[in-house]
């Protein structure tokens, strides 16, 4: 029942320069696979019979066979007698993937996922990575990525001045302006959905395979907004508006009117007023344009 390995060189992958490399063969209830090492040879590490002689690849070799051997070994014995030898390889091969860690440029990553999103949607995550990487003074990889750094970003995104674009040369310039808690949790809200969406992209749970194993997002919280203050406005001045719309003219009109109208309609959004048809049958039909795109009842 046990796996057993030995290093092979195949004749028949040799380049037409003469170089190969060596591969492990991985044996398992009487078949068997073969796992290609990074260990190249060249026709003089070989004897006339084609077998290796160099000894410090031979150590190479033996050494990829000990790190494979450490990983069936470790595996229970009732595993192992239901698994064909491929199961057993892609064991094998998923473990060593472990040990060596994962790469991945989150800037990169991040504005690769910008550009499939809606203009108006992307701008806000380009935003949030552009000043991460001021932060940072770097483009990040997603290991440095962490609560401690996340929980410094959030200081120094309280402390920067607010940043305004020049439109002719097109350079950001810091203001005196600071940005508030409501900045800080919109640039950290969008992170940890483009960091969400790299651990759901590169863990592969059903084999065992976790590259991004901790969400970091689940040990942060941003800080609290401060409630909005409530301005209601007193009945009297609505009613006012009601009376006196009649003499009013052009854009005081069109203002009194569609606040009127959105008061009516609890507080319909001003987007939705100017898209919405006709009402039918006294009553008027419409999808929120904020969330249409977002929610299978579309908020209707």
């Amino acid at each position: 029942m046990s796996v057993t390995f030995s290093y092979v060189i195949l004749p028949h992958q040799r380049k037409e320069d003469g170089t190969n490399f060596i591969r492990i063969r991985v044996t398992h209830q009487r078949k068997s696979k073969y796992i290609k090492t990074a260990i190249s040879v060249e026709p003089a590490d070989l004897t006339r019979s084609g077998k290796l002689k160099h000894q410090g690849k031979i150590d190479l070799a033996l050494d990829e066979i000990r790190k494979m051997r450490e990983i069936t070994d470790k595996m229970p014995t009732y595993s192992l007698s239901v698994m064909d030898v491929g199961e057993v390889v892609e064991h094998i091969r998923v473990k060593l993937e472990e040990g060596k860690g994962f790469r991945l440029n989150f800037v990169q990553y991040g504005r690769k996922k910008v550009a499939n999103m809606k203009e108006s949607t992307g701008k806000g995550y380009l935003s949030s990575l552009n000043s991460l990487v001021r932060f940072l003074g770097h483009e990040p990889d997603i290991s440095e990525l962490s609560v401690k750094m996340l929980r410094d970003w959030e200081a120094f995104i309280l402390k920067e001045g607010k940043m305004v674009l020049n439109v002719r040369t097109g350079a950001l310039k810091e203001t005196d302006k600071r940005k508030g808690v409501g900045c800080v949790r919109h640039y950290t809200s969008t992170l940890c959905a483009l960091y969400r969406m790299a651990r759901k992209e590169f863990n592969e749970p059903d084999r065992g395979l976790f590259r991004i194993p901790i969400d970091i997002f689940e040990y942060y919280d941003p800080p609290k907004a401060k409630p909005a203050e409530h301005r209601d406005i007193p009945a009297e001045w609505v009613q006012m508006m009601i009376d006196q719309r009649a003499g009013l003219k052009g854009t005081e009109r069109l203002g009194v009117d569609v606040f009127l109208i959105s008061f009516a309609l609890m507080g319909v959004n001003i987007v939705d007023l100017y898209t919405m048809g006709k009402p039918k049958g006294g009553v008027l039909h419409y999808f929120r344009t904020k969330t249409k795109d977002s929610k299978a009842d579309r908020e209707y």
